[in-house]
């Protein structure tokens, strides 16, 4: 964050593209920039918070809101073998989210498929 803050700032830029991935999900980049004068091109910060944050309230929040989303079936669970037995036990397709970030790097550390 302090080096493209600080580029901006060298550069007399008026706006900061996040890109994709660690700062595009960061709320609090988007507050800083906005604090320090600079055009945040993303969705705001409370928008951030929401989708990034923890995608289950994003879910509920779309629903209340009187949108239509996909047909799904939200099953808890810890990573490892019980999400695939429950995968199974659901039926495929079946995508498997984390809820809470996830950080798009595949299966957790010692997850190991059946």
């Amino acid at each position: 964050m302090n080096a493209v803050l600080a580029a901006a700032e060298i550069t007399g830029a008026e706006a900061v593209h996040p890109g994709y991935g660690f700062l595009a999900e960061n709320a609090r980049f988007a507050e800083i920039c906005e604090e320090c004068g600079l055009v945040f091109i993303g969705p705001p910060p409370s928008a951030i918070r929401l989708r990034w944050g923890n995608k289950s309230e994003a879910r509920r929040t779309v629903a209340a809101a009187g949108c239509r989303s996909c047909r799904d079936r939200t099953v808890p669970c810890a990573a490892g073998r019980r999400g695939w037995s429950l995968a199974s036990a659901v039926g495929y397709p079946v995508i498997l989210k984390a809820s809470a970030g996830g950080g798009g790097r595949g299966d957790a550390p010692g997850v190991q498929r059946p």
